[in-house]
């Protein structure tokens, strides 16, 4: 008998919560086995984290209750730090805050993203220990002995960098199974359940759904529709239909809309923002103690704003509490009158921002639609978003019964333990593409950013006048004369696409597993060999067509590592041991005089929805080599012969069930 802890974790902007159950090979799931985890003050807790005075992880409710008794300084508090995963909200004000805290109390993003599954991961051990009796599986085994299988789910309109962050956080918890899962997917399946279970009006094949998960940071909405086959509660195939529409418009923009206004407040009236955030007890900048007190205060009335009190002319009071244990305190408190119709236009910016991205995919067949995300709790929400939708739909009711308000539960995390078949991660169409960096040979034609015009004004470096060039010349920051190629020119650290096998710029119809790769050479020198230094690889990631093969990838000297805003990291360098490539029949060739291996390899990526593994293949010396004699790859990755002998260097595991945490019996 295999018994495994799965763990499904809702990782939202300023929520989390998490649904456990044990799985028993050859034994089918019991939907009452699902047990939602209780992570602090209630089942779900605020995404806020931090380091106490002992430099302490500390997350959730335990950060209030550390504050609270002086165990930590408001000034130790990240909030909202998934914001910074995303590529459009980058350098954002918020971003910039976050990253601050981050550099401040001298931790990663993710550092933290891992410390708070690894928390969220033992709080689960000793909840189902507490609950053990629910399982009679678990007899005689302690929990600690039972493997961890984790879902994390993330938002369908984050991109494979972000994603990647929390694959390797998890990693760096200690997870050895983890998979990704988008929110869309797992809020369907708990409809799909719900459905089931109630007397809600059932659907018919071809009807559709549509989520709308409006978070405390993004707003995902996604459609789906009924398959031929009969409905079978979260068993149910549903099908993907179109492309998801995403943005960041969530509930915490809200606030930043409050933020904002209450920093001018205090600049106008107040003596200058810097002075009131002293008189309340907190630091300066990055201002991580008021900003959450802030915060805190506007959460605490944002949920009770309605329709009448928009259109009331009335105010509300927001009480900004001051640090109690700070001794430079003056005021207490700081009690903002905000008036409703402020608030009204606070609201109503997001508002529009959600209803641009929902009414292009409502079609006839939408039946339904589900909105599991926080900013539905909100009346004033919904009735707002009804109204802009009435008009071209007056037979679909958000705060009635075609729509289910899972704002109370955990329709996110439950979704991915009752969807106990095989739901297919891959049914979106896949976007961007995935790219290493070369050494080229110099085109002035494919890099002409290695050519300085004629009349092109160039700083003086004795610090005299700029100067024109008379002509021509080589642009020595991105041009090099190569070690190799004798008297030849390179370009530096081109753009080399990791191409996918099917047809597109990016191949964006593909929705099976896909592995795709490119060929590199690299020349090691033979002392870094016998020094077993570390082999290094980093792998890039774009969106934009203009990026193709042979372009910069960097802004000016690309030694100086500034990426161009087209193209992001995806995720940290990986550092891989050097193999001895003496042993494995390698022979060194002079370089400058210099000793050096010369090796080829293949960087392979392998996609399942938004899971993605790297995979490195060295070519050994033994077998057939798969180049020309100019070094031109012959065979294209996924089609070599037998003869061609590679050595995995490097293989990060995937999970090959895909989404299929229960497996029928």
């Amino acid at each position: 008998m295999s018994l495994t802890l799965v763990v499904a974790v809702d990782f939202g902007t300023t929520k989390v919560d998490a649904t456990v159950r044990i799985r028993e090979s050859g034994v089918p799931l019991e939907l009452n086995e699902v047990v939602a985890l209780k992570l602090g003050h209630k089942n779900a807790a605020p995404q806020i984290v931090g380091f106490d005075n002992n430099n302490n992880f500390v997350w959730g409710d335990g950060v209030t209750d550390a504050l609270t008794s002086n165990e930590m300084s408001p000034e130790d508090v990240i909030e909202v730090f998934k914001l910074s995963l995303y590529k459009a909200h980058a350098t954002s004000e918020i971003a910039e805050r976050v990253n601050n805290q981050l550099r401040r109390l001298n931790t990663t993003k993710e550092e933290v993203i891992s410390l708070l599954i690894k928390a969220v991961v033992q709080k689960a051990g000793v909840q189902v220990e507490d609950l053990r009796g629910m399982w009679r599986s678990l007899d005689g085994t302690g929990i600690d002995e039972v493997p961890v299988e984790l879902f994390l789910s993330v938002p369908d309109m984050w991109k494979a960098p972000a994603n990647r962050y929390m694959t390797i956080a998890a990693k760096m918890a200690g997870v050895a199974s983890v998979q990704l899962v988008t929110e869309s997917l797992c809020a369907a399946a708990y409809f799909m359940q719900d459905m089931q279970k109630s007397k809600r009006t059932a659907l018919r094949p071809g009807d559709g759904i549509l989520v709308l998960d409006a978070g405390g940071g993004t707003t995902d909405i996604t459609c789906y529709e009924m398959p031929k086959s009969a409905i079978a509660g979260a068993e149910t195939k549903l099908q993907r239909t179109g492309i998801s529409a995403g943005g960041l418009c969530g509930s915490h923009f809200i606030n930043e809309r409050f933020i904002k206004w209450v920093r001018a407040e205090a600049d106008n009236n107040l003596g200058g923002f810097a002075m009131r955030v002293a008189s309340l007890g907190y630091a300066g900048a990055p201002y991580a103690g008021f900003y959450r007190a802030a915060n805190e205060a506007f959460d605490r009335i944002k949920p009770d704003f309605t329709p009448a009190a928009a259109n009331s002319g009335t105010s509300i009071w927001v009480t900004i509490k001051g640090n109690p244990h700070s001794p430079s305190r003056t005021s207490p408190v700081w009690q903002v009158e905000l008036p409703c119709t402020l608030m009204k236009s606070f609201f109503d910016t997001v508002i529009d921002d959600n209803f641009r991205l929902v009414a292009p995919l409502i079609t006839t067949n939408i039946k339904r639609i589900i909105v599991p995300g926080g900013l539905g709790n909100s009346q004033y929400f919904r009735n707002e978003l009804q109204a802009r939708l009435q008009p071209a739909h007056p037979t679909l009711k958000i705060s009635e019964g075609d729509a289910l308000l899972l704002t109370g539960q955990q329709p996110v995390s439950a979704g991915a333990l009752l969807r106990y078949n095989k739901l297919d991660l891959d049914a979106a169409p896949r976007v961007g593409c995935f790219g290493v960096v070369t050494d080229e040979t110099f085109d002035a034609t494919r890099h002409p950013d290695g050519i300085i015009k004629a009349g092109t004004l160039l700083p003086n470096k004795t610090g005299g006048r700029h100067r024109k060039t008379a002509k021509d010349k080589l642009n020595r920051d991105i041009v090099v004369r190569s070690r190799i190629n004798d008297g030849g020119e390179e370009a530096l650290m081109r753009w080399d696409p990791i191409l996918r096998s099917d047809t597109g710029p990016f191949s964006r119809n593909s929705n099976k597993e896909n592995v795709s790769g490119t060929w590199q050479t690299r020349y090691i020198d033979a002392r870094d060999v016998k020094e077993k230094k570390a082999l290094e690889f980093q792998l890039y990631w774009t969106d934009d067509t203009s990026i193709v093969p042979g372009s910069a990838i960097f802004e000016g000297n690309p030694m100086d590592g500034k990426l161009k805003p087209e193209v992001e990291t995806w995720g940290p360098t990986i550092r891989v041991a050097c193999p001895d490539l003496k042993g494995l029949g390698f022979d060194t060739e002079p370089v400058a005089k210099v000793p050096v291996y010369q090796i080829a390899y293949m960087v392979e990526v392998k996609e399942r929805g938004p899971n993605c593994a790297v995979k490195v293949r060295m070519v050994l010396p033994t077998g057939r080599q798969p180049f020309d004699d100019l070094g031109k790859p012959i065979f294209e990755p996924g089609a070599l012969p037998k003869d061609v002998e590679m050595l995995d260097i490097l293989e990060e595991p995937m999970e090959e069930n895909g989404f299929h945490p229960f497996t029928r019996n």
